[in-house]
């Protein structure tokens, strides 16, 4: 909305937030503004994390930054079908070059995945250790 005013938008920039806004939690989601856009770096990060276990290293291919023409030629060589590689390098970094600062999220994804996986890995172990006092 600041940005609208200071750019002098004639129309009711509060007014388009809140039809934006679908949830009226205040803030805007990707999904809220573009659920396409959305799906596709849902994907993306699916995909990242199934193709690259090791993180960021893997990813990069132990590189110290990559190019598009690199980035392409890795998603591609690893069975990326969902095509939008340019979008999705674009958006990954602001100087040309994806660098292991641009793929910072990569950590936190595996990290959150790895909590998962334990957290499943325990539930299932209770549960298993339950079942055998029951007997």
């Amino acid at each position: 909305i600041r940005y609208m005013k200071e750019k002098n938008y004639p129309g009711d920039a509060a007014e388009i937030f809140s039809t934006l806004d679908e949830d009226k939690s205040g803030e805007l989601t990707l999904e809220e503004i573009d659920w396409d856009t959305c799906h596709i770096f849902a994907e993306f990060r699916k995909w990242v994390l199934e193709h690259f276990p090791g993180g960021i290293p893997d990813f990069l291919q132990y590189n110290v930054q990559m190019s598009a023409m690199m980035f392409e030629h890795i998603l591609k060589t690893n069975d990326w079908q969902h095509g939008h590689e340019k979008m999705l390098f674009l958006a990954m970094n602001t100087d040309g070059e994806v660098t292991s600062d641009d793929l910072k999220w990569l950590g936190l994804e595996l990290s959150r995945k790895q909590k998962k996986q334990k957290a499943k890995e325990q539930a299932l172990s209770e549960k298993k250790s339950r079942a055998k006092r029951i007997r």
